[in-house]
């Protein structure tokens, strides 16, 4: 019988997955808290390079190029553009990092090492631009394996399907929450749900005050996303508390920002702001 020999870079490695996500995670964190401006500032950066450019045309018709005026003036520029490439250079870093940590993830499951700390803060940071410490699908916080052992099979299932769905909408190749958003919109539901996600948490009460409703309807209105979906479902409870869930945190991100006030009708028109600005955000006035 013929022997096959592998190289080690052939061999199959039991921990590969392990060490290839762990550490895309860890890198993709560290590049994440490095440097948390550069897509803030960038185009603070460019508008102000134009405006350097255009007084440069002016300076030059009264200074010589060889002054030193315009040397010094030239320097800025170039010290200017090379801010801008660094910046530039770090945001496609962070963009990789991001590609290849939601690629790793069509492969999730609930199981070691995608249930580890810095590998489940990455991938919300990835989806919803927040480090939490957990993934929230199904009614059930999870953050390490010990959360599953009384989830049956189906909901594993249920929840596995929910978090690949998440990171391939992110990654641009489906729209699977669309569905369940044009639902909420459809029955207003997602008024209450932008009180929700403003106040990061509140129970029916604090949301019925908001939106000036009878408290019960707003209860209804809110366990109803729970209750009649079994995907992407928008909340989770905590003590009658409404929390986001990742499906939440990641609809908040798509279709925010949101801001909660005591006015929350949509289509009101004391504001030139107020109401749905025709892409899926939606704003309140008279911030409490």
């Amino acid at each position: 019988m013929e022997v096959m020999w592998m190289s080690s870079a052939e061999r199959p490695d039991d921990d590969s997955v392990e060490r290839s996500v762990e550490t895309v995670a860890t890198e993709y964190l560290e590049e994440v808290r490095r440097d948390q401006d550069s897509d803030k500032r960038l185009p603070e950066l460019r508008s102000r390079l134009e405006e350097r450019k255009a007084m440069r045309e002016e300076f030059a018709d009264r200074h010589a190029e060889d002054s030193p005026f315009l040397r010094r003036y030239d320097q800025s520029i170039e010290e200017l553009e090379a801010e801008i490439e660094e910046k530039e250079a770090k945001l496609h870093q962070h963009g990789r990092l991001k590609e290849e940590l939601l690629e790793l993830f069509k492969e999730f499951e609930l199981a070691e090492p995608w249930l580890n700390l810095k590998v489940l803060q990455a991938f919300n940071h990835a989806v919803t631009g927040k480090e939490q410490d957990s993934i929230v699908v199904s009614q059930i916080s999870i953050c390490s394996p010990e959360d599953l052992t009384e989830v049956d099979e189906e909901t594993r299932w249920r929840i596995e399907d929910e978090i690949v769905c998440l990171a391939t909408e992110e990654q641009g190749e489906a729209n699977h929450t669309n569905k369940i958003w044009e639902w909420m919109q459809e029955h207003d539901y997602d008024e209450g749900f932008a009180v929700v996600a403003s106040k990061n948490g509140a129970n029916a009460a604090q949301v019925a005050e908001v939106l000036g409703q009878e408290q019960k309807e707003t209860r209804n209105r809110l366990d109803r996303p729970i209750y009649r979906r079994d995907r992407f479902v928008p909340y989770y409870r905590v003590d009658g508390e409404f929390k986001l869930s990742t499906a939440g945190q990641y609809l908040a991100s798509k279709y925010g920002p949101f801001e909660s006030g005591k006015n929350g009708n949509k289509d009101s028109d004391n504001s030139d702001d107020s109401g749905d600005d025709g892409d899926g955000q939606m704003s309140f006035e008279d911030m409490e």
